[in-house]
């Protein structure tokens, strides 16, 4: 995935300031990795959630420690959040709108003092 440069020393050096221990040659990789990955999603039937797609481009950089894991967490939250978010590799879907009821037909019945009743 092409990486634009200027994004990515932005929310590499606000990581940075957090997590000194980040390496950058390791961060263009995972978030290329990453990038990839969530480009696949977009053309599958079926898409996978972005927690599983991190997870999953972590284990191909070979970062294996909860502990190494969190400053790359960050760095992909603060890369694909300038582009809306951490979910903005799914397509913006309308949300299905529940149908009205109609209400129930009433059957109403004449009593023979000319009053009007219904069956509930």
């Amino acid at each position: 995935m092409f990486i634009n440069a200027a994004e990515f020393e932005s929310a590499f050096s606000s990581v940075q300031k957090e997590y000194p221990k980040i390496s950058k040659q390791l961060a263009e990789s995972f978030i290329s990795k990453l990038g990839d990955a969530v480009q696949e999603n977009r053309k599958r039937p079926l898409p996978q959630h972005f927690g599983e797609l991190l997870r999953l481009a972590l284990n191909d950089s070979h970062v294996w420690e909860r502990i190494d894991r969190e400053p790359y967490k960050v760095l992909a939250g603060k890369f694909f959040g300038r582009r809306g978010g951490h979910a903005s590799h799914r397509g913006q879907s309308k949300k299905p709108v529940s149908k009205k009821q109609e209400p129930a037909p009433v059957l109403v019945i004449e009593r023979s003092n000319g009053q009007l009743a219904w069956k509930i």
